[in-house]
């Protein structure tokens, strides 16, 4: 390895800046295209990888817009079929969101109600179908708030338990909602 440095300085001396000038560059042109040509190759191949990747996602994409949503039906029996399915699901998303929004008329409600009232502490807490309650107020405000929540067709009472304080009221109650026609 020595000798093969000492040969090149000795080669290196008997050139001229030009002729030392030009094997540089000729050095760095050699080294910077042998790099280049390495990068280059894995560069094209992550590029064709990456362009098969996407013409296939664009050709499942178009075989999937082309697919009718619903299936064609021809025969008078299987159409009528189909129709009684897509009402029948109809029918259900439509009891759901009455639901749903029952439930939240609900809360309205009862939350009307305690703000009425002025009952001094009134949280809500709903589970499910059901309704949790506790509120505490003076005697007469809260007998009228209970006696109100008696009156609702839109709520049924599951549970209460009352404890009488020095100056006010502790209730604590279990509502369930009931459906159908909301008054």
């Amino acid at each position: 390895m020595k000798e093969i440095l000492k040969k090149i300085e000795s080669f290196l001396e008997t050139k001229s800046k030009r002729e030392m000038i030009l094997i540089f560059v000729l050095a760095f042109l050699c080294f910077f295209t042998l790099t280049f040509m390495l990068i280059y190759d894995r560069a094209w191949n992550y590029f064709l990888t990456i362009k098969q990747t996407k013409l296939d996602l664009e050709r499942q994409l178009l075989s999937l817009q082309e697919q009718p949503p619903i299936p064609k039906v021809y025969g008078d029996k299987e159409l009528k079929s189909e129709i009684q399915k897509l009402e029948d699901s109809i029918v259900l998303q439509e009891k759901q969101k009455e639901r749903l929004q029952g439930n939240f008329n609900h809360f309205l409600a009862l939350n009307h109600l305690g703000k009425k009232y002025f009952l001094n502490t009134f949280v809500i807490q709903q589970e499910g179908e059901e309704f949790l309650l506790y509120g505490e107020g003076n005697f007469k405000e809260a007998f009228l708030f209970l006696e109100e929540l008696e009156n609702l067709q839109m709520l049924e009472i599951k549970g209460a338990s009352i404890y009488p304080k020095k100056k006010n009221l502790e209730f604590f109650m279990n509502l369930e909602a009931l459906y159908g026609v909301l008054q």
